[in-house]
């Protein structure tokens, strides 16, 4: 067993996104190793957490954003004296929403490659240019590129205190010219890991989101009023919580969802529409119609690009979780509102076919007492996706869909089988009405164990 200190920095507006992330990590966290968070605030966080949370309060305030972020560095090294294996920095507005092993992250010196660094930094990595300062790295450089998130990195306590104490010296170089690059702290972490390369978490095998502000406003602002945030934190101390849409979720049920329909603007469509329409409202839960874009090509490729692109939709408003139906879809029994939404699931089926996947027939398996595994099933018209990483995988399963012309629905039976897809255990929720469909989806999931 390790231990591992966990640092947070989460002053002003940060500071309930930072009570978030460490309730929701100790939520999460499944392996042996015994987590310590140290909480670097100007806000005491012990009365907003249950008593089971190991949790260190360190004073530190800041008048604004960037005293906050290049004080990392100084915060981590006032750690020395703790009794620690590894210690990882991880700012407040990072979230989880999946199971967390942290052996997954441990190594000598650590750093998680930059979401953006094989998208739009893949040409041009946004290293510190100025030659005068302790963060240059020549345009020129002849190593290999690389750009890390300054928003996790960790690895061996005195390993990365001395990484720190370098790192430190170095801003308090710079402001002796006086100079502050670009990205602040994350510019001298680059420019170390640029000439000392360190043990790499590749995007797709990070198991957080960096940068969920969960809608609570501009953050930078050190006079963002969470008054509201923080008394609904009180409420739910000894509870699991989210903050979406700039508000305190507790317990993330089927009551919480955002409701999207994908619906042809053709006007053969009409009576779909309103009979879609007519059962949301019953449902009595926020929706919106979602029109798919209509031409030559092929049904499975509109059917496709209509699913990543209103999925696309609700990751820019981060609208989780997020239920995903077609417009044939339709209810098999009560809606159950109560229903607690499993954050571990890749995808969640509330809406199974029976029809043979050309991956095998569709199977499923206890799971918990609310949920079944998945696999093989061709469906797609009733999809709930519970939050930021499950969209990503979405879009992925549509996009690989689209550059092979094939219906996505078959690429989600194909990934059922590496990936945790679900399903209610009294479900299906939803079928598909229309002759064809309603045969093979109006099913009992206990009749597939």
């Amino acid at each position: 067993m390790k231990k591992i200190g966990i640092v947070v920095l989460a002053t002003n507006a940060y500071f309930v996104l930072g009570v978030k992330f460490i309730k929701r990590f100790h939520h999460f966290h499944k392996d042996n190793n015994k987590i310590k968070f140290y909480f670097f605030s100007d806000t005491n966080p012990e009365r907003y957490v249950q008593n089971d949370i190991d949790i260190n309060f360190r004073y530190d305030q800041h008048d604004n954003w960037m005293e906050g972020t290049n004080s990392k560095f100084k915060n981590i090294l006032s750690l020395k004296d703790e009794d620690l294996d590894y210690i990882y920095y991880f700012d407040a507005d990072t979230s989880c929403d999946r199971n967390i092993d942290t052996n997954s992250f441990l190594g000598d010196i650590v750093g998680g490659e930059h979401y953006g660094n094989r998208a739009w930094m893949r040409d041009a990595k946004p290293f510190d240019g100025n030659e005068n300062s302790k963060a240059y790295v020549p345009e020129d450089t002849d190593l290999p590129k690389m750009y890390y998130y300054g928003a996790f990195f960790g690895g061996e306590k005195q390993k990365l205190l001395d990484l720190c104490s370098l790192l430190k010296e170095w801003q308090e170089e710079d402001r002796k010219i006086p100079y502050e690059p670009a990205w602040n702290d994350e510019s001298y972490l680059n420019k170390y890991f640029h000439f000392n390369p360190p043990h790499t978490i590749k995007t797709e095998d990070f198991l957080f989101l960096v940068s969920d502000k969960s809608g609570i406003g501009e953050t930078r602002d050190p006079n963002l009023d969470t008054s509201k945030i923080k008394e609904d934190l009180l409420k739910y101390k000894n509870k699991l919580i989210n903050i979406s849409g700039g508000k305190v979720i507790c317990k993330e049920s089927l009551s919480n969802l955002q409701i999207s329909y994908i619906s042809s603007q053709s006007a053969l469509h009409k009576g779909r529409i309103e009979r879609m329409e007519e059962m949301l409202k019953e449902i009595g839960l926020k929706y919106s119609r979602f029109v798919s874009k209509e031409n030559s090509d092929h049904t499975r490729n509109i059917v496709s690009r209509a699913h990543r692109d209103s999925c696309i939709q609700a990751s820019v408003s981060n609208s989780f979780p997020f239920l995903l139906l077609e417009d044939d879809a339709k209810l098999a029994i009560d809606f159950p509102k109560d229903l607690e939404v499993c954050q571990e699931a890749d995808l969640i089926y509330l809406g199974l076919s029976s029809y043979n996947s050309g991956q095998g027939n569709l199977k499923v398996e206890d799971y918990n007492e609310d949920y079944y595994r998945v696999f093989n099933s061709l469906a797609a018209h009733a999809i709930l996706i519970p939050n930021i990483k499950s969209a990503e995988l979405y879009i992925k399963i549509c996009e690989e869909a689209l550059s092979d012309s094939n219906w996505h629905d078959k690429v989600l039976a194909k990934y059922s089988h590496d990936k945790l897809f679900l399903t209610p255990k009294n479900g299906p929720i939803f079928y598909q009405f229309d002759s064809h469909t309603q045969p093979v989806t109006k099913i009992k999931a206990k009749d597939f164990k």
